[in-house]
Formats: structure tokens, sequence, C-alpha cells
């Protein structure tokens, strides 16, 4: 049986992902020719390794058996491959990174442009997101706000420590008043995350390290950041956003800082990655300039 590099990282990219469609959009190609190269593998292999129905797709046994020696001989091919490319010294091609909303702030961008500037071969895609992104196909780069998930074959580095801080826009204390302590924001419109579940409390800590949790509620949730963050400036309420754009803020007067000495629980953000891939000069560079930008958070 023989099998080839590409047939590998299909079978990686199919178990990771969950579905051929979006095996195929990870992969830049078709639904078809996914499902005709899974075909001719099984065929190869003698093993069915994944079972397919109209609603969900499984893999079997020996597709996973097949998928973590896949991973563990990806990696010392993408080894093989960065040494090769570490003998470029300008970092051209596309770096592919996948990062949560809270993370694209003015800090890290300039940052990126400035990368630009100095290597203007260089392409940088990003996909913004704040829900989990399996790193498989040609991503190369992911930023986690957060506990890592448990994934194969990537490695990650926590870069920084986010201290998120509570404001409001000038506009909603004028109308709705300054909460003093935390049990008050139960009283007052909380702009709050919606992932797979609502925020109804919110945890805060204080500069001793005081923990309490409090019921927070309002008419305003996003699973988006950003709408968050752009919400606390036009006045829908309490919002947590970062120390340092809190600061920014306050200095231009387009926000308050609400509950002095109370902080949202510091938050890791680690840099994940599979690694052969941050040997490349184009990943390496694109690395050091999103470590620099997180660390600005």
């Amino acid at each position: 049986m023989e099998l080839d590099v590409a047939d590998l990282r299909l079978l990686v990219a199919i178990v990771q992902t969950g579905s051929l469609t979006r095996a195929a959009a990870s992969l830049e190609q078709s639904l078809n020719v996914v499902s005709r190269r899974l075909q001719r593998l099984e065929a190869t292999s003698g093993v069915q390794l994944v079972r397919r129905t109209t609603r969900r797709l499984t893999v079997t046994e020996a597709g996973e058996r097949l998928h973590r020696h896949a991973i563990r001989a990806l990696v010392h091919v993408d080894a093989a491959v960065a040494d090769l490319a570490a003998e470029r010294a300008e970092p051209v091609g596309t770096v592919r990174v996948v990062l949560p909303s809270s993370t694209v702030t003015p800090w890290l961008l300039n940052h990126l442009r400035e990368l630009r500037a100095t290597h203007p071969r260089l392409h940088v895609r990003l996909l913004v997101t704040d829900h989990d992104q399996p790193l498989g196909g040609d991503v190369d780069l992911a930023v986690v706000v957060g506990p890592i998930p448990d994934r194969a074959g990537v490695v990650s580095r926590r870069v920084a420590t986010v201290r998120w801080a509570f404001c409001a826009a000038p506009s909603y204390i004028e109308a709705h008043g300054m909460p003093t302590t935390p049990e008050e924001l139960g009283s007052h419109d909380c702009l709050r995350f919606r992932g797979t579940t609502t925020q109804d409390t919110w945890t805060l800590e204080d500069d001793a390290g005081r923990r309490v949790t409090v019921p927070v509620g309002g008419g305003f949730e996003s699973d988006d950041s950003r709408a968050l963050g752009e919400a606390t400036y036009a006045g829908l309420g309490i919002g947590i956003r970062p120390a340092r754009e809190l600061a920014d803020g306050v200095a231009s007067g387009r926000l308050v800082h609400v509950l002095p000495g109370w902080w949202f629980s510091a938050t890791p953000v680690s840099l994940v990655g599979p690694p052969a891939r941050e040997r490349m000069p184009a990943v390496r560079v694109v690395a050091d300039a999103l470590i620099a930008g997180l660390r600005s958070l």
C-alpha cells in the first residue's frame, strides 16, 4: 500500500474538520474532488476510513488509526520542508492565521503593517472568528484566548495575559448612573458574550485577589467581541474591554472606568500551530509580529 503526502493531508483535514465540505474548503478543493480522493484512498488502503450518510460523517476505527499515523508522519514531512524553506532569506507566500475578534486591535494591526512594509512579498490572511476552529488544512497559526484545546500535532506557547476592565460610555453613565459595588451590576445593562449559552453571571476579582460572582442582565448580547466593543462605545451598556484599550478610551473621553479596582478574570493568550511551520521564514516573522501585538493587549 502506497500513500502520498496529499492523501495523508486529506485524511487529517477530514478528521479534524468532521466534514467533507469543511475539509474541501480548508484544502481549497471542490467537494467532488475530495470525495473522489477519499474513495481512492479507501480503495488503496483496502479499508473503510469514514462512514458517510446524508446527515453525518463518522470516522471508523481504521480511520482513527491511520489519522494518528498521518499526524506523526506529517510532522516529520513538514519539518523537512521547513528546513529547506529556512534557507530562503526572504519571507514570501501566504500565512493564514485564525484569531478571535477581541485580539484584532490597532496595535496588532500596526505590527502587521510594519511587517508588510518590510516584506512586501509576504501576504497575511486573517480568519477572524469567536468560535473554536480546527487547526488543520491550510491554517498556519491560531491565536487562542483562554484554555488551549487538546489537539494532536500542534504546539502552543503562552505569549500574554489579558486583564479585562469594566467600562461604559459617558452617555450611559449619565443616563443610568455609576455602579459602586459588583452587586449593583445586576440592575444595569451588561453587554454579555453569547457562546453556546448566555452569560448570566460575571466573576470579578479585586486587586487583593478576592473573587465574587454576581448575576448580570441586560438587553444586548452578541457572539462577536467586536460588536460588544462597539456597543460599549455606543452607550448600550457596561462592557468588558482589555486594560490598555480602556486606558486609551478614558484618555480620549470615549470611555469611563467602571468599578476601578475590580477586574474580569485574567485570561491567557497563546499562539498555536504545527511545530514545523513556525520554522518557515514567512510563518516565523508573522508569529513574531502577532506576539508583539498580543503583548500590547
